[in-house]
Order: structure tokens, then C-alpha cells, then sequence
């Protein structure tokens, strides 16, 4: 068979591959919609059953850095920390809350909450339990929620963020800045790497094993994040 065949040929079982991997890894679905958000503290907010009524409804992604501060009509303020390298714009810390409902149907699955990009030093917690946490603000990050999830109930998300000091030669923005998604996935699946330099703690899910024929023969675990210390990262399946 000619070579060009060849690759073609190849071509096409590696599409069907991936197709086939990621149709069998669940679902993955757009969490952006219907947060709440607080500018500034607020005491136990990370409680299930915190009052955030009064707290103002949004979509994201967000960035409050830009908005105009109270009273100036404007996001600019010639004595912020962050002078030039921030855009005179101003941190601080912000709360961000979503209620959502699991389907009792996902029990059997693992449920994972992945960011995209929070800007910075986010603290996660669901149902009022602590999650995990991460400091750097440019990379994603995703915790398992699967042993904190009601099923067939109510669940509630809260995100703490702080941009505190300088910390950037650029703007950098502040708040939970690009997409966040929830995903519903198979015991067994290829996840994202941790990496450990990074300093996530979390909720870490990977399985052991060995593969006999076309089947893995093993155990799923979940443990805090990181499970080895030193540099590099770690994946799960």
C-alpha cells in the first residue's frame, strides 16, 4: 500500500480513537451561568446555607478589577498597589457562589469542577466543605467533588478570591476570568495533569492497575493532591 494511503489510513484510526475516548468520558457541561458575587469579604460565605440573596447575579467569565469602584465612576485609582504594572486598577478579594442540582442518575460517575483561569489564590468549597485551593493565577486547575456532591439534591459552590499586593508586571484582572465547567465523567478516564510546582491542593483522583488484554484490572483512589513530593505532575485515569 502506498505511503500516502498509509497516513491516511492512520489518520483516521487516530480520529476515531479520540472520538471514541472522549464520547466514553461523560459529560462535560458550560458551569458560567447564574452566579453570585460579592466585592469585599464576607464572613462564612463558604456555608451551604449563607444568605448571598443580596449579592449580585452574573455570568462568567468576570473580571472586577475593571469595573468602576464605589463612588469614583471609574476602575482607576492613582494609589493602587498595583500602580503602572496593574493599570492602577484595584484587587482585593471577591466571593463568587453558584446553587446547582445533581441528578441522582450521576451517582455511579465521578464529578469534577474544572477553571479555566481564576485570578488568584482561589479557595474552593462545596456544601460548605473545603475543597482544595490554588495560588497561581494563569493556569487551570480542577478538583473531584464526587465524595461532597448531593446527589439528586441541592449543592452549593463557593469560590474565594484574593489579588492582593504586586504580583504581576501586567494587568492582570481579578476574579474567576475565563470558563469554569462541570464534568460527569466514567470511574475510568484520561484526566488534566496536576502539576505540582504549581501548589494545588485538592481532591486527587487516579487508578492503579494493570492492563490484561483489553481491560485494567485495578483500583480507583481519591487522595489529597499532591501524592508525591518534588517537581513534575501527575496524571489520572
Amino acid at each position: 500500500m502506498p505511503i500516502r494511503k498509509l497516513s491516511a489510513a492512520f489518520a483516521l484510526l487516530v480520529l476515531l480513537s479520540l472520538s471514541a475516548s472522549a464520547q466514553s468520558q461523560g459529560g462535560s457541561v458550560l458551569f458560567d451561568d447564574d452566579w453570585r458575587f460579592q466585592r469585599g469579604g464576607a464572613q462564612g460565605a463558604e456555608a451551604a446555607d449563607f444568605d448571598d440573596s443580596r449579592w449580585r447575579r452574573l455570568d462568567l467569565p468576570h473580571d472586577w478589577s475593571v469595573e468602576d469602584l464605589p463612588g469614583k465612576g471609574t476602575p482607576f485609582d492613582p494609589a493602587a498597589v498595583s500602580q503602572v504594572q496593574g493599570g492602577y486598577t484595584v484587587g482585593g478579594t471577591g466571593w463568587y457562589r453558584k446553587t446547582f442540582q445533581m441528578p441522582e442518575s450521576n451517582r455511579a460517575k465521578r464529578v469534577v469542577i474544572q477553571f479555566d483561569g481564576v485570578y488568584m489564590n482561589a479557595e474552593v468549597w462545596l456544601n460548605g466543605k473545603r475543597v482544595g485551593a490554588h495560588p497561581y493565577g494563569y493556569t487551570s486547575f480542577w478538583f473531584d467533588l464526587t465524595g461532597m456532591v448531593n446527589f439528586g439534591g441541592r449543592n452549593v459552590l463557593a469560590v474565594k478570591v484574593r489579588n492582593e499586593g504586586e504580583n504581576s508586571r501586567w494587568y492582570s484582572g481579578s476574579g474567576i476570568y475565563r470558563h469554569v465547567w462541570l464534568k460527569t465523567l466514567d470511574p475510568l478516564h484520561v484526566s488534566l495533569p496536576l502539576y505540582s510546582f504549581l501548589q494545588t491542593e485538592g481532591p486527587y483522583a487516579y487508578a492503579t492497575g494493570e492492563m490484561k488484554g483489553s481491560k485494567i484490572k485495578g483500583k480507583f483512589k481519591v487522595v489529597p493532591y499532591p501524592p508525591f513530593a518534588g517537581g513534575g505532575y501527575g496524571t489520572s485515569i
